[in-house]
């Protein structure tokens, strides 16, 4: 793997569930630095793409300065476990190892969706997507979603989204969920751009979904378009093995290439998609469309909606905490 990743940055951008619009406009290449222990830095600046499209292998983008931080802290035992996390195929992780989200590494969503045109994020869901809602302590990111009034709203949570973006690979995040009833908390993807249309042809991928009343079990998803504008998806459920739940730290993980989709918790493959395609105004698009674009990251833990029946918490509910204890991509040639 090459130590300096392909850079890109981005424009702020609105992005959501179920409505992905195209984006219109891209920045350009920004600038690299790049150094070695030992020497002092240097002041070069690059213009660099450094992957490729090759079946199976991860393509990325990434951020300015942005490395993989896999050192664990010894005084943060809360989250973090002892592992050995000499990661062969590591592309891009966010360990969650300081004391604050990384800014050069995630964009905070904010409000119910209004801004581009959807109400309540197009799944009637109940929270406000707020920055306050979204910490880094004890070596895990926290989101928390809770019972207050706010811009016309009963509750609040936080969503975040990934600057950099990714083609292929393995991605994975170790998390621990509420057993809270009208919680729907979600580690997902959809595409940077939408080069097939809006939602669905461009795809969506859920690499976790959860309802927070079925501790036992979870949830993966692919969305595609099955017509013009009609939206068809695959999934399945894993059922956590007795003794244990999603209110404990499970690893989730989805492996990506050309020919094939598979998830998987704590390494057992579950689901697996092998044929897809997707329909735009031009017409059928056969495989890998729409999951031959570049997707991003997103985390966040939404209150009601459609996904479980509009559940809506109970009435004593007062906040319910998500918590990751990392995010990490793999280059498939390399991963374990």
């Amino acid at each position: 793997m090459a130590k300096i990743l392909l850079i890109r940055a981005y424009p702020k951008i609105h992005l959501w569930r179920g409505k992905s619009h195209a984006l219109k406009h891209r920045m350009p290449f920004t600038r690299a630095f790049f150094g070695n222990l030992g020497y002092a830095l240097i002041g070069i600046v690059f213009l660099l793409a450094a992957c490729t499209a090759d079946s199976g292998r991860s393509e990325q983008t990434t951020i300015e300065g942005l490395e993989p931080s896999l050192e664990p802290n010894p005084e943060q035992e809360n989250c973090k476990e002892s592992e050995d996390i000499a990661l062969e195929g590591l592309v891009w992780s966010d360990e969650f190892n300081g004391d604050s989200l990384d800014a050069r590494a995630w964009i905070c969503q904010i409000g119910t969706g209004e801004d581009n045109g959807l109400v309540q994020w197009g799944n009637e869901e109940l929270q406000y997507y707020r920055k306050e809602n979204v910490s880094v302590k004890d070596g895990c990111l926290s989101i928390k979603a809770k019972r207050e009034d706010f811009e016309k709203m009963t509750y609040t949570s936080s969503r975040l989204y990934t600057t950099a973006s990714f083609k292929y690979g393995k991605i994975v995040a170790k998390i621990k969920l509420p057993a809270v009833e009208g919680m729907w908390p979600a580690f997902w993807l959809l595409p940077r751009n939408s080069p097939y249309g809006n939602w669905p042809a461009s795809g969506e991928i859920d690499i976790m979904e959860n309802r927070g009343r079925v501790p036992g079990k979870t949830s993966g998803a692919a969305h595609y378009a099955r017509e013009l504008n009609t939206a068809e998806y695959f999934s399945d459920t894993y059922e956590f093995p007795s003794g244990t739940d999603a209110t404990e730290f499970h690893e989730y993980s989805l492996e990506w290439t050309p020919v094939s989709l598979k998830w998987m918790v704590d390494g057992n493959l579950y689901m697996q998609m092998d044929h897809w395609g997707t329909v735009t105004e031009d017409g059928a698009i056969p495989q890998p469309a729409p999951y031959d674009q570049e997707f991003y990251i997103l985390l966040n833990m939404a209150v009601g909606g459609h996904f479980d029946g509009y559940t809506e918490p109970d009435d004593d509910f007062t906040e319910a905490e998500m918590l990751v204890d990392y995010v990490r991509v793999f280059n498939l040639e390399t991963a374990d």
